[in-house]
Formats: C-alpha cells, structure tokens, sequence
C-alpha cells in the first residue's frame, strides 16, 4: 500500500470517528433535553435542543429535524437519533468493520 493510500485510509477512519463523536453529542443533548421537556410545548422543547445542541458545539441543525424532535419528546417520546450512540446501547468492537 502507497503512503497515499494509507494517509486516504487514516482520514476515512478519523472521519468516522468524528462522525460517531458528533452523533454521541447529538444523542447527549436529546436524552438531557428528554429528561427535562416531556410536558412542554414542542417549540420550547425546540429552544432547549437547540441549546443543548450548541452547548455541545454542534451546529445549528435543520428547523424539521429539530421539528421532529422537539415533537417526538413533547409527546412523551424517546428520539433515537444513532442506536449506537443511544444510552444503554452497546457499540460493536468495530463499529467499521462489515457486518457478518
């Protein structure tokens, strides 16, 4: 394998890893924002995300998604952004090895 091709590996895998880093975050703030907003109106729901959200130093998000969300937990819900990211889910070895 090239240098080339080992540095194109390197930066698919730190990819992934961000990724998987900013979908924790993402899931952090839905279950902080869960655990305080069943019983409110979905656009303060949406204000809490988004706070959460940019706490975390994720970027402002798509108004539907936080839409979804916001109504999802208003509702007495659980949204599941990432099942690997979610709280008691357990993460494969390898998270980016093919499935079997």
């Amino acid at each position: 394998m090239s240098e080339h091709d080992r540095d194109l590996a390197q930066m698919e895998q730190d990819q992934g890893a961000r990724h998987r880093e900013a979908q924790a975050l993402i899931q952090d703030a839905i279950a902080e924002v869960t655990s305080r907003g069943r019983d409110l109106p979905a656009p303060e729901v949406m204000e809490l995300l988004a706070a959460a959200l940019d706490a975390r130093g994720i970027g402002p998000q798509p108004r539907n998604w936080l839409e979804s969300v916001a109504d999802e937990i208003s509702s007495g819900g659980t949204y599941i952004e990432d099942p690997a990211a979610a709280p008691g889910s357990v993460m494969p070895a390898n998270p980016d090895a093919d499935p079997v």
